[in-house]
């Protein structure tokens, strides 16, 4: 696939799923995301999902 390339690779630790407010509040502290933008991601039954990784690497080369 042209265009394409893996750069690094992390470890999945935990997957939450829980409704935004809770998500935002928990990790408000990272930065990543505003509050709205996690509501956003709320599917149809007012939930979001949150991925936890860690032992991130980035590879020397692509």
């Amino acid at each position: 696939m042209e265009g394409q390339m893996v750069v690094g690779s992390s470890r999945l630790d935990e997957a939450l799923i829980d409704t935004p407010d809770t998500l935002f509040s928990k990790f408000e502290h990272l930065g990543v995301y505003g509050r709205a933008e996690v509501q956003e991601a709320a599917d149809a039954s007012g939930r979001a999902m949150a991925l936890r990784f860690s032992d991130t690497e980035i590879f020397p080369s692509r």
